[in-house]
């Protein structure tokens, strides 16, 4: 998908950085719930929802945003892209998940860690 540099998961001392700057960028585009995941809760825990007219287009650009900076590779068999940052964040792009709509999984290592799937859908 091109957001990251390819390769091993050795990455510059700087992107955990860039992901935090990465969730501030997404912060003024996407709605946030009041635990700051993006999106309006989902039908089960740990999946939130983010209705737009393009969920393809729209979930392609949130993980082109958000993977900015990590260590980017293809998931095995072609489904998808993850890219990894130095702290072990995590972000995960399916243009379908098991419903069919594109997903984003979201991996925030640290002290105010999280998991979470977004479904971007119409």
């Amino acid at each position: 998908m091109g957001a990251g540099s390819g390769g091993g998961y050795a990455s510059s001392p700087s992107s955990a950085a860039a992901f935090q700057r990465n969730l501030e960028r997404l912060a003024s585009r996407f709605p946030r719930d009041r635990q700051g995941r993006f999106g309006k809760p989902g039908r089960r825990p740990g999946v939130q929802s983010v209705r737009t007219r393009d969920p393809e287009g729209t979930a392609k650009a949130f993980y082109g945003t958000l993977a900015t900076g990590g260590v980017e590779k293809p998931l095995p068999g072609g489904k998808g892209w993850r890219s990894r940052f130095d702290d072990g964040s995590l972000v995960v792009y399916r243009p379908s998940s098991k419903s069919g709509s594109p997903a984003v999984e979201i991996t925030v290592n640290g002290a105010n860690g999280d998991r979470y799937k977004i479904h971007f859908e119409h």
